[in-house]
């Protein structure tokens, strides 16, 4: 009998320093950057908006992320263009964990941008949203973040592309002097 009393202490006890554990690591998860790494799929209809989310863990235990929530905004406008939901993962210890987004922006509630392209230096979104951590299943923790990035150089380095390949084209289907004249031209002032 005692040594069970024993071991139901022992066990209480690992388990209470386990969610002390838990609970510090918790309080130690913090945003570490949101990176906006592409576009892609550029088109008349919209784009894909690839990204990712890292979170870092200074905790002692790992940390289970459930899921994270983000919306996507135009803020020279207060415009929604985008938002999801990324399914979560493990945070290991002193560790930095990545979650990664692709959102598709459609560009018909976008003519903003295309504004925003030809006469500012910058086109500015926001990434915000909120991080949902797993507290034992009894209740979440809520990480929010916010970050604003500039998506201009994205979309003039497709835009660069489009042009060059166009050029290329006429300079292919003309094949003169004069049509290799003009896209030489062109492709100067990319």
């Amino acid at each position: 009998m005692k040594k069970i009393l024993t071991a139901i202490i022992i066990l209480a006890f690992v388990l209470l320093a386990y969610s002390g554990a838990y609970m510090y690591s918790l309080s130690k998860v913090e945003l570490r950057d949101i990176k906006i790494e592409n576009l892609q799929n550029i088109d008349k209809r919209g784009f894909n908006l690839l990204g990712s989310i890292e979170l870092y863990n200074g905790g002692i235990t790992s940390i289970d992320v459930e899921k994270v929530d983000y919306e996507i905004i135009l803020p020279s406008k207060n415009m929604l263009l985008g938002n999801g939901t990324i399914i979560g993962g493990k945070i290991k210890p002193k560790d930095i964990a990545k979650f990664g987004f692709n959102q598709q922006i459609n560009w018909i509630p976008t003519a903003e941008i295309a504004q925003e392209l030809i006469s500012n230096d910058k086109v500015e979104i926001k990434v915000k949203g909120n991080a949902y951590l797993n507290s034992f299943r009894l209740y979440q923790t809520k990480i929010p973040f916010e970050k604003d990035a500039d998506i201009k150089p994205y979309v003039k380095q497709f835009i660069q592309t489009q042009i060059k390949e166009a050029a290329d084209k006429i300079n292919e289907i003309l094949n003169s002097d004069a049509a290799k004249k003009i896209t030489e031209k062109i492709k100067s002032y990319i």
